[in-house]
């Protein structure tokens, strides 16, 4: 429809439509909105009311024109142009600027036939939000973000920090009438949740993300632990009592040791046995070192307490040993460090379960949304959704307990060697002989074929007192070769002293020597365990100036992690 009565006073346009040159701007407000922390302007409304008028002299009325030209301006995200009306100018969703909430949005606000139906007046209103600056950005970027903090400590001193916080992406539809979405907030999950900070454990990880998906809200809590857990492990109770063995007997004493373990998903409990096993081995060795004796076990449990629930785990252990009550506290093996554990270590083996999107990694997007229109045409609304896949995450090589093969030199969880020196210098004390007498056989003369038991040695009535000292042959060195070991995904081998100080060992055992193996834990790498002790001898005396020193080099081999060459220098 063409306007000749007056001339065009700049431009009012939106989504197809051209206002005429009646046109008049009625009002027009421009709101700033701050963000939620009231500390920056995150974008500006601004509201723009017109009235307008068609006339059409022809037969038939204005009911058609007007109903395309209602249908274009209740649709919203359309193209927006206002300029030239001493504003400064808005052009919206054409080049550069977008709207940020959706927008423009829009309303007509009334209509009022004139002249029956050959003319009609109506008032138009809209709104945009858009930021109001010289370097706007309008896609691809938060417009707003805020979080709070807060820790609270208990009686103890030990802390539980807790962050929220609110982002907000800007966003609009790609065009009037399109129904897919161009972005999601849920892409900057991993930007704005903090990283758990080391020696603490997430133990609130929440986040939301609201109906239009531009705004994610979010919620996470660390909380500090007394002491690190072992590897692969999200949570773990254990408990260690020792009472003595039996009434009025302060010599002999009873531990029993349990623990309950939670394994991160997709973890195999059967690999806290491993962690059992150290935590106990490492309270009875250390037991040992502090004067307890003979150690023997009674008792051994093993439990799953929720088969169709998480991966758990339970162990106990019953043992006596004895010593004086003055060792007891220092042999018991109580309040002992847990063995093979350190925040970092824990950290790493569990990182997954802190991440910002946990293990299921669920994603959210923009092709999971879409917007139900009931004008856009559309014949399905709902997406399928991929399946979730959790991967079990492993712990890595060198850890106390393995779901991948380590490699041989990082294998050894555990290895103690020592040296038990019997020295002999073949010396014997002879008894002192009186007179001796020969005599001849009486069978004949002691040439040729003699016979030793044609000797007889005959003691003097007079026995001499005392004994003296003869050497047998030369001095020679023994000594056990102690010790024991543990070793994941490999056998252990018995070792062998090549030499000392150079002097070449023989090993020489007896029936009091051994060396025992056992597999102590099946799984997906098996743990393995040895105890020895081997005897040895050298036949050869080092140097004076190697005896002398307080640290001789044993040459072991290559197959223990010991240094190069297998040297040991010193035990």
């Amino acid at each position: 429809m063409a306007y000749t009565l007056l001339p065009a006073v700049g431009t009012a346009f939106y989504n197809g439509y051209t206002f005429s040159p009646f046109v008049e701007t009625l009002g027009i407000e421009a709101r700033p909105r701050f963000d939620k922390a009231h500390r920056t302007v995150t974008h500006t409304i601004f509201e723009i009311i017109l009235r307008d008028r068609i006339e059409r002299a022809s037969a038939g009325g204005c009911d058609a024109d007007f109903l395309t030209i209602r249908r274009q301006l209740e649709q919203p995200a359309g193209q927006l142009r206002y300029e030239s009306k001493g504003h400064g100018g808005l052009n919206i969703n054409i080049a550069g600027a977008k709207d940020v909430m959706w927008g423009p949005k829009t309303d007509v606000v009334s209509w009022k036939p004139k002249g029956r139906e050959n003319a009609i007046e109506f008032t138009w209103r809209v709104e945009v939000a858009i930021p109001d600056c010289a370097n706007a950005r309008y896609t691809g970027y938060p417009m707003e973000w805020t979080w709070k903090y807060g820790v609270r400590k208990d009686y103890g001193g030990y802390s539980t920090r807790t962050i929220s916080g609110y982002l907000r992406i800007p966003q609009t539809r790609q065009s009037a009438g399109a129904t897919n979405l161009q972005d999601t907030a849920d892409r900057f999950l991993e930007s704005v949740i903090p990283p758990v900070p080391l020696g603490f454990q997430r133990i609130q990880n929440d986040h939301d993300i609201d109906e239009s998906k531009c705004e994610l809200t979010y919620t996470v809590s660390d909380q500090q632990l007394p002491a690190p857990l072992p590897a692969g492990v999200v949570k773990c109770s254990a408990q260690q009592q020792t009472k003595n063995a039996g009434a009025m007997n302060l010599f002999r004493w009873q531990t029993t040791l349990s623990a309950r373990y939670e394994m991160l998903a997709g973890i195999s409990p059967a690999v806290s046995w491993g962690h059992f096993v150290a935590l106990v081995t490492d309270r009875v060795l250390a037991g040992k070192d502090k004067a307890a004796q003979d150690v023997v076990f009674l008792s051994l449990e093993l439990g799953e307490p929720e088969i169709f629930g998480k991966p758990e785990a339970t162990f106990g252990a019953t043992w006596t040993w004895g010593t004086a009550i003055a060792q007891l506290l220092s042999a018991s093996g109580l309040w002992r460090a847990v063995p093979n554990t350190s925040h970092a270590q824990w950290a790493a083996s569990i990182g997954r379960a802190s991440a910002p999107r946990g293990l299921a990694q669920f994603r959210l997007s923009p092709a999971d949304d879409i917007i139900v229109d009931l004008c856009a045409g559309q014949t399905r609304f709902l997406r399928a959704m991929p399946p979730v896949q959790i991967r079990p995450p492993g712990l890595r090589g060198g850890q106390a307990i393995l779901v991948s093969q380590p490699r041989p030199e990082r294998s050894w969880l555990q290895l103690r060697l020592g040296v038990e020196w019997q020295p002999q210098n073949q010396l014997m004390a002879v008894p002192k002989l009186g007179e001796v007498t020969l005599r001849a056989n009486p069978r004949g003369s002691v040439a040729p074929g003699f016979d030793p038991s044609d000797l007889t040695l005959a003691r003097g009535a007079g026995r001499a007192a005392g004994h003296h000292v003869q050497q047998r042959t030369g001095s020679k060195l023994e000594f056990d070769l102690i010790g024991e070991a543990l070793r994941a995904g490999y056998e252990i081998p018995a070792p062998q002293i090549a030499s000392v100080a150079g002097r070449a060992a023989i090993q020489a055992n007896s029936a009091l020597n051994y060396f025992r193996q056992q597999c102590v834990v099946i799984g997906p790498v098996p743990i393995y365990r040895a105890l020895w002790r081997l005897h040895y001898v050298l036949t050869e005396l080092p140097p004076p100036s190697s005896q002398s020193r307080a640290k001789p080099v044993y040459d072991i081999g290559t197959a223990y992690p010991i240094g190069p060459g297998g040297r040991i220098p010193g035990l």
